[in-house]
């Protein structure tokens, strides 16, 4: 009995010797075999990952492949000598993680490029096991996926930790030339003539500023970064539009042309429209247009002005959408409000208070050439609703909606009372 058990045993340990013999010999292949593996594996991501294959760059897919051999030869060693990799043995995976962040390459597009790496290996891993060998492959599959799992895992960090500086780096560039430009001043560092350059400012014939403010009291950074995101789409063409967070605003300084003016005002509405919705209670402005960085300080007093007048109205306010007269009664001043009459002033309390309706028709009915007709199609309801309102207009205030100048008086009082509704915005 114990005879048979020591042959056993005996048995037992030349399998395992013949299996950890032949598993040596095996890594010892795939270590001689790691610059054609190489290859092979950055083929298979060419082939395999569009983000691989747009990059045309030879130097590049040289790297790839030195990061490929630097990946296997680790890989190999630790598992050639049965151990866990250490960190400082993954610092190979730093300088590429870092190049890939600093290039907005894919975080997807790089994990999805390490897991075909790793696939490549183990097909040649398999390829060089000596047939009858099988196990000795086998016995390597735990430590693989513990090497992979740890190498992504750090690649992962290394990535999000670049991103990040990257992020908080730019948005410091950015801050700062907004900061400048505003002032007066031209960016002095050569990163802030870069924003300059990216933003598509300079050259350009003409540029404007957009001032924003989330001022819901729920609104959180997160909300501010999404609003400034869409503020700096809607702006315009360049890829990084110049637009940054200074406190609660959002700034942004944007190229313009003169065709592109429509296009922007109905984005920048679009995006408050969408904001005031999710109950951000976003107020919106934009400058005119100005020809020269010395005139963006005079500008973004204007887009704060313009954001004083999305708080009144309730809408997004692009200065070159707004005529001189309703210009001049926005901006008036407290003594042209007490100007108005009496009776015109407790009419326009009272209707404000209550939704505008009756000055909400009589601003449609002016827009309609003084048409009752016409008016009733822009609001959407029968004639005989418009001609009572504007009989209800004439006995409270005294006016004649048929006479052009009544009228005006009229519109021009409620623009004063609009635009003493809501403060202007303070300078940041």
């Amino acid at each position: 009995m114990k005879e048979s058990l020591d042959n056993g045993r005996d048995s037992t340990d030349a399998d395992e010797g013949s299996t950890a013999t032949a598993q040596q010999r095996l890594l010892d292949a795939f270590m001689a075999s790691v610059p054609e593996v190489a290859i092979r594996a950055a083929q298979a991501m060419v082939d395999e990952i569009p983000a691989y294959a747009a990059a045309t760059d030879p130097a590049f897919l040289d790297e790839v492949r030195a990061h490929a051999v630097a990946n296997f030869t680790v890989m190999a060693r630790v598992m050639r000598e049965g151990r866990s990799v250490r960190p400082d043995e993954l610092a190979f995976l730093r300088a590429p993680t870092t190049r890939r962040a600093l290039a907005r390459f894919p975080l997807p597009a790089f994990l999805h490029a390490f897991r075909v790496g790793q696939r490549v290996a183990w097909e040649a891993v398999r390829e060089l096991t000596d047939p009858g060998h099988e196990a000795a492959a086998l016995d390597l599959v735990r430590p693989l996926l513990e090497f992979i799992n740890l190498a992504s895992t750090e690649l992962t960090s290394v990535y999000l930790e670049t991103e990040q500086l990257l992020l908080l780096g730019g948005e410091r560039v950015r801050r700062a030339v907004i900061e400048d430009l505003l002032a007066g001043r031209p960016p002095a560092s050569g990163p802030g003539r870069d924003v300059v350059r990216d933003a598509g400012l300079p050259g350009v014939p003409g540029m404007i500023v957009v001032s924003a403010e989330a001022t819901s009291g729920t609104c959180d950074e997160h909300q501010q970064r999404s609003v400034a995101s869409a503020v700096g789409r809607a702006t315009g063409r360049a890829e990084q539009p110049l637009v940054t967070l200074r406190g609660d605003e959002i700034v942004a300084i944007a190229p313009i042309t003169v065709d592109g003016m429509g296009k922007v005002s109905r984005a920048l509405a679009d995006v408050h429209a969408q904001r005031v919705a999710r109950d951000l209670g976003l107020t919106l402005g934009s400058s005119t247009l100005v020809t020269s960085e010395r005139d963006l300080p005079e500008a973004y007093r204007e887009a704060l002005q313009a954001r004083a007048f999305s708080a009144a109205t309730g809408r997004a306010v692009c200065l070159w959408d707004v005529d001189p007269l309703e210009y001049l009664t926005l901006a008036a001043t407290p003594t042209a409000v007490r100007l108005v009459p009496d009776e015109i002033a407790r009419f326009l309390r009272e209707d404000l208070a209550s939704h505008g309706v009756l000055t909400s028709t009589l601003e449609a009915y002016a827009t309609a050439n003084l048409s009752p007709t016409a008016a009733a199609a822009a609001l959407h309801c029968h004639v005989n609703t418009v001609h009572n309102r504007l009989a209800r207009i004439a006995t409270v205030t005294g006016r004649d909606p048929r006479s052009f100048r009544d009228v005006s008086e009229l519109l021009v009082a409620r623009n004063l009372f609009i635009a003493a509704s809501a403060p202007p915005p303070a300078v940041t």
